[in-house]
């Protein structure tokens, strides 16, 4: 038996203040990693949100602005498959091991119609819905009940206990307190000339665990190693420096030397 993944990046990100999916984590864009390990596991791997990301398809909510709900609505009704694997886009540390759990648990299903993961509380964005939820899922948006967990009422659904050793693979963060809960922090990198080349964007939101520039930079070039081949200074918040203690929300700019003077 088969599932598709739907990654969901349809949220607001109020609280982070900027778009959680496109923060990059030790080089890779939150929703890039997600794509990559889903892609391992099924060959229908999808976005729910307003914007494309990347190369996988991306469809966005039908419902919008109407939270997670609309995002599993997205799901169920572009899968290829009866069953779809919803997955947040925001869970820092998920990796191989959180979607070989999934799989064997997935392949354990009987008759339920939601299966999710929990421990002292229930993660409905790590779970598996079949497409007969949908029809309920249309219902609680049109009366505007957009409790994920009122999907639940008939029983037809099973918890999926997470092991203690895959728990601290699955939290998500929404606010920078959550990073600073970590031990990051979320930095503004803004990229010129050559650099922006190399990095692919002009303007990227980085989570690093950094102290400060000079460890910054040993892992901005772990990431580009291209970042090796050429010259290149910091301006932290506007200031040009060789090194310097950084903070959360600081903004860096990488000069070459055309732009740098």
């Amino acid at each position: 038996m088969s599932f598709s993944v739907c990654i969901l990046t349809g949220g607001k990100s109020s609280r982070m203040g900027t778009d959680k999916s496109q923060l990059f984590f030790k080089g890779e864009k939150l929703v890039t990693k997600m794509i990559r390990l889903s892609q391992k596991v099924s060959d229908d791997v999808f976005i729910a949100g307003a914007q494309s990301h990347q190369k996988s398809p991306c469809y966005p909510d039908e419902s919008p602005d109407k939270g997670p709900l609309s995002g599993i609505r997205t799901a169920l009704s572009q899968a290829k498959y009866d069953w779809v694997l919803i997955l947040a886009c925001d869970m820092l540390f998920f990796n191989e091991s959180i979607v070989n759990w999934l799989t064997n648990e997935f392949n354990s299903l009987s008759k339920e119609k939601i299966v999710f993961a929990a421990n002292e509380r229930n993660h409905y964005l790590i779970g598996f819905y079949h497409r007969s939820v949908l029809v309920d899922v249309k219902k609680a948006l049109h009366s505007d009940d957009l409790s994920v967990g009122q999907l639940l009422m008939d029983g037809n659904f099973r918890k999926l206990n997470i092991p203690k050793s895959l728990e601290s693979f699955i939290a998500n963060i929404n606010s920078p307190k959550d990073l600073d809960t970590f031990g990051f922090m979320k930095v503004k990198i803004i990229a010129f000339g050559q650099i922006e080349e190399i990095l692919g964007k002009k303007e990227l939101e980085w989570m690093t665990e950094s102290s400060d520039l000079n460890e910054f930079k040993n892992e901005l070039f772990e990431a580009f190693p291209e970042l090796n081949t050429i010259s290149f200074r910091f301006a932290l918040n506007e200031s040009l420096v060789d090194n310097a203690n950084l903070s959360m929300n600081d903004t860096i700019a990488l000069l070459p030397p055309f732009a740098g003077g």
